[in-house]
């Protein structure tokens, strides 16, 4: 028998906690698995996906609403099918869209970050480092981390 699964979403750690794919007890341990990771749109690309599923639902939209959202969400494509969604179900403003999204950001944040218990205080400063200076390295990322936290930063001192 040829069996195909394809498991799909964005919560990453829940997907690997699913699938145990690294756990040797696991069900579906040894078996081949392919990821298919999606990076940002282009804004032409953006703007034909957003386009297309505005087609699909049959909901007219203006031209400078979705150049917004473009822009806005910045071709990330969960974002932007959270805002096609959301649009075309309840015809909400874009404002009222990011609203609803900075929320649920932070509440997958917060949530994420939970799962890490005792080391969440470790991650809250990786990322103030990350989101405050975008486009550093890892090397640049732990430095930053020592220099303010004044605290070794290894891989050890975050899986311990």
């Amino acid at each position: 028998m040829d069996l195909k699964v394809i498991v799909s979403g964005s919560k990453i750690g829940l997907l690997y906690n699913f699938l145990k794919v690294n756990d040797s007890d696991a069900p579906l341990f040894g078996r081949p698995y392919m990821e298919v990771k999606l990076g940002k749109l282009s804004p032409q690309k953006a703007r034909e996906f957003l386009v297309r599923g505005f087609e699909q639902k049959g909901v007219k939209i203006p031209d400078d609403t979705i150049e917004e959202a473009i822009k806005k969400f910045d071709g990330v494509i969960g974002w932007l099918t959270y805002f096609g969604h959301s649009y075309a179900r309840s015809r909400e403003t874009i404002s009222m869209i990011v609203e609803k999204a900075l929320k649920l950001s932070a509440m997958e944040a917060d949530h994420a970050l939970n799962i890490y218990g005792i080391r969440r205080e470790r991650y809250v400063g990786i990322l103030k480092i990350v989101v405050s200076s975008k486009g550093l390295r890892w090397n640049e990322i732990k430095k930053a981390f020592e220099a303010k936290y004044g605290k070794s930063l290894t891989t050890h001192y975050l899986t311990s």
